[in-house]
């Protein structure tokens, strides 16, 4: 359509008529997402470790749009009336996220906040005492422009075609000259007394006191002491797990780490699951139905798809929360055992 040929009436009436629309859809999308939280299954077996990656990769979701339509989705499944008032308009997206941390416990927030504006919902908040959230955000800044040397009354003017010689940075504009990243967080009393007590202890190294310097040097002396892929001081001779054991010598982790290249190595119907968060060594025939602890059947598993992977197998006692992993695999092999001695039996098995 040529908006150019229409009447100011007519151009007007089509916005509010494509406003009501895209609110429509922004709120069947929000209600298919709200379906689709409560099918985890589904989501994993493509080969994503979340929703939020699903509507990201495979939806093409910018993540701030990915980020407030899944908030919306989970109020939805706890309060349904909200998509009638998101088709209606009568709250927004980033107003129902802006009130989701604090709708369970004040109910009455989501008829307090219709009609409003963000920053009417932030103040409404903070008469309620709550203090406003502070998200944490890790952005790329624009490179800093060179400043420009300017000559002054003193300077001896350069040679016709001469070229003028660089000016050497100082080192604050060599510090910028590389590429820089904000980090924003807001922290509660336990890091705050933890990192003083950093400073403290870093203080002769580094004087200054740089959140830089110091958060790098904890995260430096955390990574060789913990990352699965560092390389070993020294190369002992590979230990084999004796037979019966679950236990995976720290050898193996490590060779297991670098040929998954610390990922998940789920394979979805999408293809394979990218997450590099929250990995766990996993059995792919599990201990408990006779699986050993050696390279060949072990992977690296996400916690979404190593949970439903034990799921799978094992039944659902195997990822049940509030358990240690340890007492999931006691229940999950006691359940196995009983389903097998049933099945001899030709009986049927008892579920719990």
């Amino acid at each position: 359509m040529d908006y150019r040929t229409l009447t100011d009436a007519a151009l007007l009436a089509r916005l509010r008529e494509l406003a009501a629309s895209e609110r429509g859809t922004v709120t069947d999308f929000v209600a298919c997402l709200a379906e689709a939280d409560g099918r985890a299954e589904v989501i994993l077996g493509q080969g994503y470790p979340s929703l939020f990656e699903f509507c990201v990769q495979d939806l093409k979701l910018a993540e701030s749009t990915a980020y407030h339509r899944l908030k919306a989705a989970k109020l939805v499944r706890l309060r349904p009336e909200i998509l009638g008032l998101l088709a209606e308009g009568s709250v927004t997206l980033t107003n129902l996220c802006v009130i989701a941390p604090r709708l369970e416990e004040h109910p009455a927030l989501l008829d307090m906040i219709i009609g409003k504006r963000k920053r009417e919902v932030e103040e409404l908040l903070a008469s309620f005492g709550v203090p406003k959230a502070v998200p944490d955000r890790i952005r790329p800044l624009p490179p800093a422009v060179p400043a420009r040397t300017e000559p002054t009354l003193f300077s001896t003017p350069a040679p016709a075609g001469a070229t003028p010689p660089a000016r050497r940075p100082t080192a604050g504009e060599a510090a910028r000259a590389e590429p820089q990243t904000e980090f924003r967080f807001a922290a509660g009393p336990r890091f705050t007394g933890a990192f003083h007590r950093l400073r403290a202890l870093l203080w002769h190294k580094y004087p200054e006191g740089r959140l830089e310097d110091l958060l790098y040097e904890a995260a430096s002396e955390f990574i060789a002491r913990r990352d699965p892929a560092r390389e070993p001081k020294s190369s002992p001779p590979r230990r084999t797990p004796s037979k019966g054991s679950r236990r995976v010598p720290a050898a193996v982790r490590r060779a297991v780490w670098r040929r998954d290249a610390g990922r998940c190595a789920f394979l979805g119907t999408s293809g394979r699951c990218g997450e590099s968060r929250g990995l766990e060594i996993d059995h792919v025939v599990p201990w408990a139905l006779g699986g050993t602890s050696v390279p060949e059947n072990l992977r690296l598993l996400c916690r979404a798809h190593n949970q439903s992977e034990a799921t799978r197998l094992l039944g659902p006692r195997a990822s049940l929360p509030g358990q240690t992993q340890e007492g999931r695999l006691q229940r999950a092999t006691s359940d196995l055992r009983q389903r097998l001695i049933d099945s001899a039996k030709g009986t049927t098995p008892t579920v719990s």
